[in-house]
């Protein structure tokens, strides 16, 4: 029977993946692991490990990661547990939610920052309003009661 050794199997577990320039994804994803995105994505992103936007990247929509290091374009809000680290090469549009900042001087960022308190992060990838953000259809019911006959007249 195959089985990796403690070591191999450790390494297996801190693995990176890699979407390159030739990768055109439209939806969201989620990383357990460190991923290096040089290609394009159309769709929000959690990752669990560190996160390389590499310098042809472009990705639209939000982001949710440990640690962030962009040379990229991104066009939506960032959250990260740690560091965001933005390259001379970077372009970021969109709000961003960090324990630490990074800017190199020819980075672009136009957006608000809002610094993280210790302990105040989670990988849940919210929208505005604070919802969940999911492919799972929502049931949503409407708190106004219809009622069978048309309102009175006020006299």
């Amino acid at each position: 029977m195959f089985s990796l050794s403690p070591l191999k199997a450790q390494r297996a577990a801190h693995s990176h993946s890699i979407l390159n320039r030739s990768i055109h994804i439209k939806g969201n994803l989620c990383a357990e692991g460190d991923l290096r995105i040089d290609g394009t994505l159309t769709g929000n992103l959690v990752c669990q490990g560190r996160l390389v936007i590499g310098e042809h990247a472009v990705i639209q929509g939000d982001i949710v990661a440990e640690n962030i290091d962009m040379a990229g374009k991104v066009t939506g809000h960032i959250r990260v547990r740690d560091t965001l680290y933005l390259r001379e090469t970077a372009e970021l549009t969109g709000d961003v939610t960090v324990a630490k900042f990074v800017v190199e001087p020819q980075a672009k960022f136009v957006g608000n920052c809002c610094m993280l308190a210790q302990g105040e992060f989670s990988f849940e990838l919210t929208d505005t309003t604070h919802t969940v953000i999911s492919d799972i259809p929502q049931n949503h019911t409407n708190s106004a009661k219809s009622s069978a006959h048309p309102p009175r007249k006020p006299r």
